[in-house]
C-alpha cells in the first residue's frame, strides 16, 4: 500500500540522511530493511498448518482425545470377566515323634515333606445393577467431550495464530506509511535546508523539519521493535525458533459478505463452551445411574479347578493328593447402606441443576461476545470505506501541499499538519481492517466455524 508516492529504495533507503546521524541509526535501518525483505515469504494457510501440528496445546489436546478412546471400551466399563492361575510347591526336612493310641511309637529325622497347589479361578460379575452399560456410556460420552476439547483447542490455535498473523500485516504496512512519510520529510528538510542556505528561509523551517524527521526515526525504530515482538509470539505458536524472523503477506483480506444471519443462528448452540457444558451434563446423567446401579441386585458366576497334593517320607499319612473343577454362583441383595446412595442421587440432582444453570449462563455470555463482535465487524467496515476515501483525498492534499512549499505559499507548520494527517489517516485505515478482521475471526470461533480450510 503505498501512501505519498515516493519511491522506495529498499536497502539504500535513509543512507544519505543517516550519515549525519548517530551511527546506531545507520545499523537500525541496515538491520529491519534487510531482515524484512530477505525472509521467505510465510502464508496464513501455512502458519496455520504449522502451528497445528507443532503447538504444545494442540499435541496434548490431541493425546487426551486418544486416551479417551482408548478407555472407551467394555473392558474398561467392568463387562468382562477376570481370571486368575497360580501354582506354589514347598519342600522341608522334619524331625517326627508320634505316640498312638494303640501303643506304637514313632521316632525319626530327618523326614522330608512336600506339598504343591495349583488353582484356576473364573470370576465373571453378570449383572451389576447396569452399573457396567451405565459406566460405558459414560465412558462414550467422555470420548466425545475430549473430542470437542480437542476441537475447540484447534480453534483457538488457528484464532490466535490468525491474529498474530495480521497483527504483523498491520505492523509491516505502518512500517511500509512510516518509511514513505520519512522520504517526504527527508524533501521537506532538504527544501528547507536550500531556503536556509541561501537565506530565504529562517533556521527554525530547517530545525522543525529536522525534528519531524527524527521523530519519525523513533517512530520506524517502535515499529520495528513491536515486529520483532510479536514475530517471538507467532513463531511460538507455530513451533519455530522464537527469534526466526517473519515475512508475511503484504495485505490484509477481510470478508466482506459475512453472513451474520448464520452466525448468529448457530452460535449459541454450536460454540465449544457449549458444547461442552451440554456434555458435562451428559456425564453427570451416568454418573447418576451408577450410583443408582448400587440400590439393585448383582449376580456374578465363578469357577476354577484346584489340585493339592502332600507327600512324606514318614508319618501316618505318607501321600494326600486332591483335585477337581468348582463351581458357584452367587447373588448380592443390598438391604440398607445408611441411605448413602440417596444421600449421593441427592448431591448428583443438585449438581445437574448447577450444570444446567452453567448451560444457560454460557449462552448468555456467548449472545454477548457475539453481540459485541457484530458491532464490531459493521463499525470497522465503515470506518475502512470511509478511512479509504480519507487516505485518497490526504495523499492528494500532501502532494499539493509540498508544491505549494517549494513556492513558499504555506508555511512548514501547515506542511507539516498535512503531512501528519496523511500517515494518521493510513494508520486509522490499518487500524479499521486489523479490527474488521479480528471481528471476523472472533464471530467465526463463537459459532464454531473457524477451521483451516
Amino acid at each position: 500500500m503505498r501512501i505519498f508516492g515516493a519511491v522506495r529504495r529498499k536497502h539504500k533507503l535513509y543512507i544519505h540522511v543517516y550519515s549525519m546521524k548517530p551511527l546506531i541509526y545507520f545499523f537500525l535501518l541496515l538491520v529491519i530493511t534487510a531482515t524484512i525483505y530477505a525472509q521467505d515469504k510465510l502464508t496464513l494457510e501455512d502458519a496455520i498448518r504449522r502451528g497445528l501440528k507443532n503447538n504444545y496445546d494442540v499435541q496434548i489436546a490431541r493425546n487426551d482425545a486418544d486416551i479417551s478412546k482408548v478407555n472407551n471400551s467394555w473392558a474398561t466399563s467392568g463387562a468382562y470377566p477376570t481370571a486368575v492361575a497360580g501354582i506354589t510347591g514347598n519342600t522341608s526336612a522334619v524331625s517326627i515323634e508320634q505316640k498312638f493310641s494303640n501303643g506304637n511309637e514313632v521316632s525319626t529325622s530327618g523326614v522330608t515333606q512336600s506339598s504343591m497347589q495349583a488353582f484356576a479361578t473364573i470370576n465373571w460379575k453378570v449383572f451389576d445393577g447396569m452399573k457396567m452399560f451405565a459406566t460405558k456410556s459414560k465412558l462414550e460420552e467422555l470420548e466425545r467431550s475430549s473430542n470437542i476439547s480437542l476441537q475447540q483447542r484447534i480453534s483457538q490455535t488457528i484464532f490466535d495464530i490468525s491474529l498474530a498473523y495480521y497483527g504483523l500485516v498491520r505492523l509491516h504496512q505502518q512500517l511500509k506509511a512510516t518509511q514513505e512519510l520519512i522520504t517526504v520529510l527527508e524533501e521537506r528538510k532538504r527544501i528547507a535546508q536550500t531556503r536556509f542556505n541561501v537565506g530565504v528561509a529562517a533556521k527554525n523551517d530547517l530545525l522543525q523539519a529536522q525534528m519531524d524527521l527524527n521523530e519519525q526515526h523513533s517512530a520506524l525504530y517502535n515499529v520495528g521493535n513491536a515486529i520483532a515482538q510479536l514475530e517471538v509470539s507467532l513463531n511460538t505458536l507455530i513451533g519455530r525458533i522464537p527469534t526466526q524472523r517473519l515475512d508475511v503477506e503484504d495485505s490484509i483480506m477481510v470478508d466482506l459478505n459475512l453472513d451474520l444471519n448464520s452466525i448468529t443462528s448457530t452460535a449459541t448452540e454450536q460454540n465449544y463452551s457449549t458444547l461442552l457444558a451440554k456434555q458435562d451434563v451428559a456425564i453427570a446423567l451416568q454418573t447418576r445411574r451408577e450410583i443408582a446401579s448400587q440400590g439393585l441386585p448383582s449376580v456374578s458366576i465363578n469357577g476354577g479347578y484346584n489340585y493339592n497334593r502332600n507327600s512324606n517320607s514318614a508319618g501316618f499319612s505318607l501321600l494326600n493328593q486332591t483335585n477337581g473343577l468348582n463351581v458357584g454362583v452367587g447373588i448380592s441383595i443390598p438391604l440398607f447402606n445408611g441411605l448413602l446412595t440417596q444421600t449421593q442421587l441427592d448431591v448428583t440432582d443438585i449438581q445437574l441443576q448447577s450444570k444446567q444453570l452453567q448451560i444457560d449462563n454460557i449462552k448468555r455470555k456467548v449472545q454477548q461476545s457475539l453481540t459485541n463482535a457484530e458491532n464490531d465487524y459493521n463499525n470497522a467496515l465503515k470506518l475502512m470505506q470511509l478511512e479509504a476515501q480519507n487516505i485518497l483525498l490526504a495523499k492528494e492534499n500532501a502532494q499539493i501541499a509540498l508544491e505549494r512549499f517549494k513556492r513558499q505559499t504555506i508555511t512548514s507548520v501547515e506542511l507539516r499538519q498535512i503531512q501528519y494527517a496523511t500517515i494518521e489517516s493510513a494508520t486509522r485505515l490499518l487500524n479499521a481492517q486489523y479490527t474488521a478482521k479480528s471481528a471476523e475471526l472472533q464471530l467465526r470461533l463463537i459459532a464454531g466455524k473457524l477451521q483451516l480450510n
